[in-house]
């Protein structure tokens, strides 16, 4: 997958590595964030960069599923991390002792002597447990110390180390509660970790509320800085989009990079899956990169049973499948409900009535990342693609879409758009999907004039179909008051029998005079420029307006809204259809 910005992680991991190599690092690393939103590709990013120590990179999601298997695990890391700082090339994960051990022997006959030790500690019939699981905390320290080389241990899906917890001497035949067998082992993993010579630990983890309690109360607080890997920004997706398509060797239209961005919200795996499934057909049909593809490239990752977001989905259900059987039946009945949903509302659609095993449902789904509670007895899904997901392969009525049937891609595409902006508001109330699902509620109906800047009178909105953008490249840029080609775009275009555009500011200053000239200019131009017909315009502002811009707007006939007035608009439209 290409790389984009991380700029801030990089730097965080760059510092623990200088405080490695100064001396004991105060402080661990931990980066948290939902499913391939890209923690593991920033690690591996530091790894291959030549970094200035050597760096262990270990799954603890694969080494955790015993503690001879950690301490095997932790082994080939260390010695894979020596092998690169020396330039040479590591070993796979299929590589067996033997292969690890020659290996260590042909870098640093001290290093083989290490490795030597630690297998056999882990091959004899009956191992101490305890040891061995310290060994594999140290094992990293022993040969930084051994061959005087700092060392990065960067450990994938952290959080799956507590999965040891349930074999002796922590839990195992013990009567020792779960959380007190993971107390225990956490405490050992703090006291062999408290402030390693010459040793820093980067933890990754998808499962955000487990990790985050982990690292945050109980034995190892306070000992990891705690970093939050987000989506990316409008630019950085944009950025994305156009290195994939440029290592594809096709071009793209700038309308196909916002369908991307529109999609995939930012999702680095999601954009990175679509851009490249989009060039494919590009190449093959020798176009352009056009919206339409995109649209059918999102779709065929999702739905397609080889796409890769399919793939990732299916995973994650699937996964459900060796827990509680009652996990996936939650997951089934939030899906096709309206988020953020009950628990009473969830226990109905199951035939559930015990709150206290739908809040245990809630309570591991949420560990697990998988759903999130957005207040007190409801919830959602962190991931709205997985929910959408859900949905449609429970839904017997779905049909896959043709590979290229443009209008069917377009309208599930159009579907999935419109069910995400909904149930995910990136930007407050003002996000796409209330001000979409806004303007098609209208279907000509007179409203108070207040709430669009007219006080006293009624104010009639347009019959309303559907809602895009709208842009065209003004070439002289006089529009912006630029001096060199620049596109202009409006977020709102709608209306079937009087065409009203729009412009939403979503900061939180208030709109001024200069915001309303400039959608003057932009609306006159974008008229002209696409021969759409006359009509309203309409400016948005989260904040209001300050006064000289209410004088301008009525100077120029513009209509203006609060996000109080969007949410009385909204009001009386479902007044009057509730009266209806």
């Amino acid at each position: 997958m290409a790389f984009v910005n991380r700029l801030v992680e990089l730097a965080l991991i760059e510092q623990l590595a200088q405080a490695a190599i100064a001396g004991r690092p105060e402080r661990h690393l931990a980066f948290v964030g939902v499913r391939r939103i890209g923690k593991s590709r920033i690690v591996e990013r530091y790894r291959d960069q030549a970094p200035p120590l050597a760096v262990a990179h270990v799954g603890i999601d694969s080494a955790a599923a015993t503690i001879p298997q950690f301490l095997r695990e932790m082994v080939r890391a260390t010695v894979n991390g020596v092998a690169r700082r020396n330039g040479g090339a590591p070993l796979d994960k299929t590589a067996a002792d033997p292969a690890v051990l020659a290996l260590a022997l042909r870098l640093n006959p001290q290093l083989g002597e290490h490795v030597a030790r630690a297998q056999t500690a882990t091959a004899v019939r009956r191992p101490d447990n305890h040891a061995l699981f310290v060994m594999a905390l140290t094992f990293p320290q022993t040969i930084a110390a051994a061959l005087e080389q700092p060392f990065l241990v960067l450990a994938d899906e952290f959080q799956h180390i507590v999965a040891l917890a349930t074999y002796a001497p922590f839990g195992g035949g013990s009567r020792r509660r779960t959380e007190e067998a993971q107390e225990h082992l956490l405490g050992t993993i703090r006291a062999h970790i408290e402030r390693p010579l010459h040793v820093g630990w980067v933890a990754t983890g998808s499962s955000v509320r487990l990790l985050q309690h982990i690292l945050g109360h109980g034995p190892l607080m306070g000992r990891f800085d705690v970093k939050a890997v987000g989506p990316f920004d409008a630019a950085d997706t944009q950025r994305l989009a156009e290195l994939v398509w440029e290592e594809e060797r096709v071009v793209a239209s700038p309308r196909a990079v916002d369908r991307v961005e529109r999609l995939t919200r930012g999702h680095p795996f999601n954009a990175d899956v679509t851009c490249r499934e989009a060039a494919h057909t590009a190449r093959r049909l020798e176009q352009t990169v056009s919206p339409a593809m995109v649209d059918a490239a999102f779709v065929a990752a999702v739905f397609q049973p080889q796409g890769q977001i399919n793939i990732a989905c299916k995973e994650m259900y699937d996964s459900l499948a060796s827990r509680a059987p009652g996990l996936r039946g939650f997951v089934d009945a939030l899906a096709v409900l309206d988020e953020p949903a009950r628990l009473s509302d969830i226990g109905d659609r199951l035939g559930i009535t015990g709150m206290a095993s739908l809040y245990n449902y809630a309570h591991d789904l949420a560990w697990m990342g998988i759903v999130e509670d957005v207040e007190p007895g409801r919830y959602r899904f962190t991931d709205p693609i997985f929910r959408y997901w859900v949905a449609r392969a429970n839904d017997p009525e779905a049909r896959q879409p043709a590979a290229f049937a443009p209008d069917a891609v377009r309208r599930l595409a159009r579907t999935f758009e419109e069910a995400y902006s909904r149930e995910r508001s990136m930007h407050g109330h003002l996000s796409e999907g209330f001000l979409r699902d806004l303007c098609r509620s209208f279907k000509g109906q007179r409203l108070d004039g207040a709430r669009f800047g007219r006080p006293g009178v009624f104010t009639r909105v347009p019959v309303v179909d559907d809602v895009t953008t709208v842009e065209a490249t003004d070439p002289t840029g006089a529009t912006l008051g630029k001096t060199e080609p620049t596109r202009v775009q409006l977020d709102l275009c709608f209306g079937t029998d009087e065409l009203w555009l729009g412009e939403v500011k979503r900061t939180t200053d208030r709109a001024t005079a200069g915001d309303i000239a400039t959608l003057v200019r932009k609306a006159a131009f974008l008229r002209k420029a696409l021969s759409l017909p006359p009509g309203p315009a309409w400016f948005i502002s989260y904040y209001g307006f300050e006064q000289a811009a209410v004088q301008v707007a009525r100077t120029n006939d513009m209509y203006t809204s609060t996000m109080q007035d969007l949410q009385a608009i909204r009001d009386a439209i479902a007044r009057r259809q509730q009266r209806a």
